[in-house]
């Protein structure tokens, strides 16, 4: 229960903590893609799955593994741990075209910064809704983001290491 309630806790607070403000930087360094989305209001719903593929807000989840088996190649006995890496398979080349670029069109896009099937995120359709109003409500409202300061987050597990949103973010928006 414990786990659980971990993992809400985490989802409702650190995913949306980090993916706004990988939004908000992002769009202060790509002020085209603010105006793409002013100039036509559908692409929320595109661009709120890209950005949250992009900014893949949980770069993995731990599970323990229930039975012997083998993950391509690689032997993984009953009861080790094993990382589901979302975000890595958010930025495959053999799923996405040009993964480290953001692209507020992109159809299809099969993220899964929610998971998957079984272990797909509840929360998913309630983390979808912030940003898709936070990116209507700064089409209609703010001409530009600036980024005026800005210290990036590294994540570390081991060897792997990844740039995940920010630990200070501050912006300036200019009204319409």
């Amino acid at each position: 229960m414990q786990g659980y309630a971990n993992i809400a806790f985490a989802g409702g607070r650190d995913t949306i903590i980090n993916t706004v403000s990988t939004i908000f930087g992002y769009l202060g360094e790509h002020p085209e893609a603010l105006a793409a989305i002013r100039e036509n209001p559908k692409t929320v719903i595109t661009a709120t799955e890209e950005l949250i593929r992009f900014a893949s807000p949980v770069t993995h989840l731990g599970r323990m593994c229930p039975v012997n088996t083998d993950v391509h190649g690689t032997e993984v006995k009953a009861g080790n741990l094993v990382s589901l890496n979302w975000a890595a398979v958010n930025f495959d080349e053999s799923v996405f075209e040009n993964p480290e670029e953001v692209n507020i069109e992109r159809k299809p896009n099969p993220h899964i910064a929610f998971g998957n099937g079984a272990h797909n995120c509840l929360g998913a359709p309630h983390a979808r809704l912030p940003v898709r109003t936070l990116l209507t409500k700064l089409s209609e409202m703010a001409s530009s983001v600036t980024v005026i300061e800005a210290e990036g987050k590294i994540e570390k597990e081991g060897s792997y290491e990844r740039a995940n949103a920010y630990h200070t973010l501050t912006v300036k928006l200019e009204a319409n």
